[in-house]
């Protein structure tokens, strides 16, 4: 494992994967819809579904498309036009801190944040970067890049919980996810 096992979330990350399994089994979720929709923001990227049992928290899959997978982590889109918003999940089954990580894995996910960061000022426009790493509400580890704008919606404050989203139209959702795997070299 590439983090501690002492990280005090792994049984809150255990109990949501239980909580959707119950919801699965129960009915309460569509698992054939679930997996339709899983199965086409793949495809919508050009990736092919990832040969691991890892499983991100649907709060972090829901309203984001797939940019791709790099070595550590699971890449997302936030889908909201108002943003140039990456999301990095690592890989890591219970992960919750940075902290809790190897010194490899570590290194790792802050190449990966360049990475990303790189992506978003090269395809643009970018004032500031800003990385952040929360878990407030979602305790898996995963890190937000963001590519601010002076005077966008949010200016100068953070992102998080500015109501009014805008989802990508397909056709600019597309051509921004071409573009940035283009940047990762994805």
């Amino acid at each position: 494992m590439g983090f501690l096992s002492n990280c005090s979330c792994r049984a809150d990350v255990g109990s949501m994967v239980g909580q959707r399994l119950t919801k699965l089994l129960t009915g309460a979720v569509d698992a054939a819809q679930l997996l339709k929709t899983t199965r086409d923001r793949y495809l919508e990227t050009g990736m092919r579904i990832a040969q691991t049992d890892f499983v991100p928290d649907l709060r972090l899959t829901t309203g984001t498309v797939l940019i791709g997978e790099l070595p550590l982590s699971r890449l997302f889109l936030m889908d909201d036009s108002r943003f140039a918003w990456l999301v990095l999940v690592p890989r890591l089954e219970g992960a919750c801190e940075i902290a809790d990580l190897a010194d490899d894995d570590a290194v790792q996910l802050m190449r990966e944040a360049r990475l990303a960061s790189n992506a978003l000022r090269k395809v643009g426009p970018c004032d500031k970067l800003n990385v952040a790493s929360l878990g407030n509400m979602v305790p898996q580890l995963h890190l937000h890049v963001m590519a601010r704008l002076k005077g966008d919606a949010a200016w100068p404050g953070p992102v998080f919980g500015v109501p009014g989203g805008i989802p990508y139209t397909p056709e600019a959702r597309d051509a921004r996810v071409v573009a940035l795997r283009a940047a990762l070299g994805l």
